[in-house]
C-alpha cells in the first residue's frame, strides 16, 4: 500500500511512484499493489499516483485510486500492464504522453469514475478484454495505431472512443456515452 501518511487523507497528499529512465526494468516489478491519494505536481510531466518515463517495469494486478491528477501516466515507455483497477482520479485514469512514444499492452483494465478519461494519450498499443465507464469526459480519447479487442466504453459523460489514428477494434460495446459512440477528430481509419 502506498498512500497519504494523514490522518484524513486527500487527493494530492503525496507526490507519487515515479519509475524512470535507469531503473533497473529486470528488477522492477509492482504486483498486487494499491496506490492512492498522490498525484501532487512537482513537475508537468510528473502527475500521478503512478509515472513511468523511459523504462518498462512488469506491472500486475495494481489498484490506482484517489489522486488529484491522473491514476497512471506513461512517458517513452513500452508498458505491459495487466489487471489494472484505475479510479476515482482527478484526472484521467491512464494518461499516455503523445510526445513520449512507446508501445502498450494492456489487458484486463477497468477505468472507471475519473473526473476527465478513461484512457487518453497516442501511442502505439493493444487494449483487450477492458471496462471503461462512468468517466467525466470520453472512455477513451486515443491518437496513433491501436488495436481494440473486447472492449467496453459506456456511460461515460462524452464519446465511448474519440481521436484520430488507425483503429482496429474486435468485440468493441460502445453503449449509452454522453456523446457519439466514435467520434474522429482528424483523418483516421479503422476496421
Amino acid at each position: 500500500l502506498f498512500t497519504s501518511a494523514s490522518a484524513t487523507p486527500a487527493p494530492g497528499d503525496w507526490g507519487g511512484v515515479l519509475l524512470a529512465d535507469g531503473t533497473d526494468e529486470t528488477l522492477t516489478v509492482m504486483e498486487h499493489c494499491r496506490l492512492e491519494y498522490g498525484g501532487a505536481v512537482y513537475l508537468a510531466s510528473q502527475r500521478g499516483n503512478l509515472v513511468i518515463k523511459a523504462t518498462n517495469p512488469t506491472l500486475r494486478n495494481l489498484t490506482l485510486q484517489y489522486s488529484s491528477t491522473d491514476g497512471l501516466v506513461t512517458s517513452n515507455a513500452s508498458v505491459t500492464l495487466t489487471d489494472l483497477t484505475s479510479t476515482n482520479n482527478g484526472w484521467s485514469g491512464l494518461s499516455i504522453d503523445a510526445a513520449g512514444g512507446g508501445t502498450l499492452q494492456l489487458s484486463r483494465l477497468t477505468l472507471t469514475n475519473n473526473s476527465s478519461y478513461g484512457l487518453s494519450g497516442g501511442a502505439t498499443g493493444t487494449l483487450t478484454d477492458s471496462t471503461v465507464s462512468q468517466n467525466g469526459s470520453a472512455g477513451l480519447l486515443l491518437r496513433g495505431t491501436w488495436t481494440l479487442t473486447s472492449v467496453t466504453s459506456t456511460q461515460n459523460a462524452a464519446d465511448g472512443l474519440s481521436g484520430f489514428g488507425t483503429w482496429t477494434l474486435t468485440t468493441v460495446t460502445l453503449d449509452q456515452n454522453g456523446g457519439a459512440g466514435i467520434k474522429t477528430i482528424a483523418a483516421s481509419s479503422f476496421s
